[in-house]
């Protein structure tokens, strides 16, 4: 499968692992994100500035804009 890009239209939590443990932070507006899937409720894996993290697929699709044409 694929990744798809995504531009968020509003900031969001996401989970980042850190030192061991999840540590929750906010996405800011404008930020790409790629993902191969975000169907489902719960948390789905994301990747933001070169780093995979977590953030919940209800927000992935509610909170940004397919992106056409990247890569």
């Amino acid at each position: 499968m694929s990744s798809v890009t995504f531009r968020l239209n509003t900031p969001t939590i996401a989970l980042f692992f850190e030192e061991g443990r999840q540590v929750a932070h906010i996405i800011p507006e404008g930020a790409i994100l790629h993902s191969n899937s975000v169907e489902g409720h719960g948390l789905v894996e994301v990747v933001w500035q070169g780093k995979t993290i977590l953030m919940f697929a209800q927000d992935v699709r509610e909170r940004t804009e397919t992106v056409t044409g990247a890569t």
